[in-house]
């Protein structure tokens, strides 16, 4: 009797646990898209290229007003790190090795390096002759995601379009509107207060991925 029992214990036991493997569902980082974070110079053909920054910060919290700040926080140190990024590659402090290669030179995938590197060069020389200063608001946000409890990652760019719009950056418009600056305006993670007849969701508790439909840099 006894060892009728236990086996039908066990089989209770292993019935239930396959019930509890099979109901759990697969929960997916809201970070899984980010691109590694680092700085890179990419020419995009013989004349153009374009510059691209991604800040990760890890954090702890899953509230909404404290997510926020890390989320602005994380802001400003991407648009930081792009400018020393720029102002390295253009001063001569980042640059190539005698092969004409770095690490954070790339370029479109049907380029080959030597036109890469002579690229980089004549980027370089043209900057140097028509721009005076490193001021560059015209940077644009164009990926962020929020992983509560976990992390948060943003990514900022500048083209070369934009850097030479004007004879100096100090006079370089800030093309970023309201939409092109936070890829997350209507994906807020704020839990704010609406009195109207369709309040607000709050995003929290499932995260944020801005970088789904992120062109590859």
């Amino acid at each position: 009797m006894k060892l009728k029992i236990n086996k039908i214990c066990g089989t209770l036991l292993a019935s239930l646990a396959s019930l509890t493997v099979g109901g759990i569902n697969p929960v997916l980082a809201s970070c899984e898209n980010a691109p590694a974070s680092g700085s890179q110079f990419k020419m995009t053909g013989p004349d153009t290229f374009k510059l691209r920054t991604t800040f990760q910060t890890f954090i702890d919290t899953k509230n909404a007003r404290k997510l926020n700040l890390a989320l602005s926080r994380a802001d400003r140190q991407a648009q930081f790190d792009l400018s020393e990024f720029f102002k390295g590659v253009f001063n001569g402090d980042l640059d190539v090795d005698a092969s004409g290669q770095a690490e954070w030179l790339i370029g479109e995938q049907d380029m080959v390096q030597k036109d890469i590197a002579e690229g980089f060069e004549n980027a370089k020389r043209k900057f140097n002759t028509q721009v005076k200063n490193f001021d560059i608001p015209g940077t644009r946000k164009v990926g962020q995601c929020v992983d509560p409890g976990n992390q948060i990652v943003v990514t900022r760019e500048i083209s070369s379009e934009q850097i030479f719009a004007a004879s100096s950056l100090s006079t370089l418009r800030n093309e970023s509107t309201k939409k092109d600056d936070d890829v997350a305006t209507n994906e807020t993670i704020v839990s704010k207060e609406n009195k109207g007849p369709n309040p607000y969701k709050s995003q929290v508790s499932g995260g944020y991925d801005g970088y789904a439909d992120m062109e590859e840099f």
